[in-house]
């Protein structure tokens, strides 16, 4: 990929991106900063893609690189029409710089952070700001990361690293501790349900939507919504063959379900359905609407599984999480350690003789 192409806007943009609704006060934030002229020399945004993060960092790029003086009004979008604006949505800005993974490979190399390096150095060719983006920085691997250390900590003047990732726990320390954070806040849940039914869904698909996707209305909004809907129904339906089956049950089964899907995939799905899961069998109803779609198929789950059970399943998902974050594991080693988790739990309720009883109840037995 050429430094043209890693310059490039996305596809299909005719204006300058729009911060969204739950997003208007770290907005704001920033331009008390860009007022006080004390936006650092290395921004380090943290947030969720599906919450808007990349959105709300590519309006930072666009207003960082127009030609109206931010100091006019903070709060302002960039206009689209100057002649900076122009060439951020052509994708042609020689003062912008993306860095991003060859296309083909996972992580960002040690060659495109040298050209990154090597682009912080040149003399600004709009006369102000140079900006150096990196929209997914979790992906530098180790070499490219050490590469960018010493640009970082004393960039030159006049160059601004703005760097976001969903998982600062990937980027190194050193890179963490050269970078002023800026965390987004979360998007509510009524201002994110009524953004939903703004772009035309109808309120409680709207809000299944966002049961699913763990309250991030843009996945909400995209085609991931389906998916999640059509996976939640299948891990309902594994559960209840894990539970039927037993110990002699397969023990890797997570794996068999999860076909294509990666651990990623489907573990904040499987996460929603033993939460949804540890709430009824507490006495609770369904917490969800996802829940409440498979409801017929749930409820006989909660008369064959202790309250304790569905903590332990819950806790495991929880575990598993932090694991894809700190082991190194890929996603079937992944998949398998959680199917065998999940598959211990049910043979140890059973053994107990637990089924469809609170543990008082069992011990009482």
């Amino acid at each position: 990929m050429t430094q043209a192409a890693r310059s490039a806007a996305p596809e299909g943009r005719s204006k300058p991106p729009a911060v969204l609704p739950w997003q208007h006060e770290d907005w704001a934030r920033l331009g008390a900063l860009l007022a006080r002229e004390r936006l650092p020399h290395a921004l380090l945004l943290l947030g969720l893609p599906g919450a808007g993060a990349l959105t709300f960092a590519e309006a930072v790029v666009a207003r960082l690189l127009c030609a109206v003086p931010p100091t006019a009004d903070p709060l302002a979008a960039a206009c689209g029409t100057c002649v900076g604006c122009r060439l951020v949505l052509a994708g042609s800005h020689p003062d912008l710089h993306r860095l991003e993974p060859e296309e083909g490979h996972e992580q960002i190399r040690v060659d495109e952070a040298r050209a990154a390096v090597a682009f912080a150095g040149l003399k600004a060719g709009q006369g102000g700001l140079k900006v150096v983006f990196v929209p997914q920085a979790e992906r530098l691997n180790v070499q490219a990361a050490n590469c960018l250390l010493k640009t970082l900590e004393e960039p030159p003047l006049g160059t601004l690293f703005l760097l976001t990732t969903h998982c600062p726990a990937r980027l190194l320390v050193t890179v963490r501790s050269r970078c002023q954070r800026f965390a987004l806040r979360p998007s509510g849940r009524p201002v994110a349900l009524a953004w939903l039914e703004a772009q035309g869904l109808p309120g409680p698909e709207a809000a299944a939507r966002l049961d699913l996707c763990r309250g991030l209305p843009l996945d909400a909004l995209g085609d991931a919504a389906a998916e999640q809907a059509a996976l939640y129904a299948d891990l309902v339906a594994a559960l209840a063959a894990l539970l039927s089956d037993g110990p002699e049950g397969d023990a890797l089964w997570l794996s068999r379900v999860a076909g294509e899907r990666t651990h990623a995939t489907l573990l904040p799905v499987l996460t929603l359905l033993c939460e949804d899961l540890l709430r009824l069998c507490s006495g609770g109803g369904t917490a969800t609407l996802a829940a409440a779609a498979q409801v017929e198929r749930l409820t006989p789950l909660k008369g064959r599984l202790t309250r304790e059970a569905a903590g332990q399943w819950v806790s495991a998902c929880y575990a598993s999480a932090r694991q894809g974050l700190a082991s190194g594991l890929k996603s079937d080693e992944l998949l398998d350690a959680l199917s065998l988790s999940l598959h211990g739990v049910v043979g140890r309720m059973l053994a107990a003789g637990g089924e469809g009883k609170d543990p008082e109840t069992a011990r009482r037995r």
